[in-house]
């Protein structure tokens, strides 16, 4: 005789329930790749300028002088001050010391420097076509090469065992020539 009997080891399975370690796994790196498009992916383009920028300027870090301005700014101000990009670099760092130095004892030894940016807008076409015809003027960047521009306002805090100060800036973040710089508004 025949049997039509189903074989047990190809017999329909109970569906297994996924594990809770799994689980946890696959919601740890949903949230890693989350974190990674904010933070990297859709970061504004020029975060990295403002950072040199704000630690050029407030005499935390200033290693990347020549990242403030393009190349034509530099040459320009040489041109018309007799100083150009190794005589800032000296001036840089003859007073970082001393700077310091104030620092320190203005908020204390390990005080602490930080930024926000606490409002952005997007510069309109005419704005930006005129900021691009005054700084060709000014600096002699052709304004073509100028291509996109945000106003910042930026909150900055200096902050130790010693001293508490916070201050307001309004900045501008340009892009010229596919790099991106900071500027002070009434700079140009």
């Amino acid at each position: 005789p025949v049997s039509y009997e189903q074989n047990p080891a190809y017999a329909p399975q109970e569906a297994k329930k996924p594990s809770a370690g799994l689980l946890v796994g696959i919601g740890a790196a949903a949230i890693a790749v989350i974190l990674f498009l904010v933070l990297v992916v859709f970061r504004a383009p020029y975060t990295k300028a403002l950072k040199n920028y704000m630690m050029t300027r407030y005499m935390i870090d200033p290693t990347s002088v020549s990242d403030l301005m393009p190349d034509e700014a530099w040459i320009d101000m040489e041109d018309w001050t007799d100083e150009g990009l190794y005589d800032y670099e000296d001036d840089i760092a003859d007073l970082y010391p001393d700077y310091q130095d104030y620092l320190e004892e203005e908020y204390g030894r390990d005080f602490k420097f930080k930024y926000e940016i606490k409002d952005r807008s997007a510069v309109s076409e005419s704005k930006l076509y005129d900021i691009a015809v005054e700084l060709e003027d000014y600096y002699y960047i052709d304004r073509d090469d100028i291509t996109k521009a945000f106003y910042l306002t930026v909150k900055y805090t200096y902050d130790g065992d010693d001293g508490y100060d916070t201050e307001t800036l309004d900045l501008l973040a340009i892009k010229i020539d596919g790099q991106w710089y900071i500027m002070e508004p009434d700079s140009y």
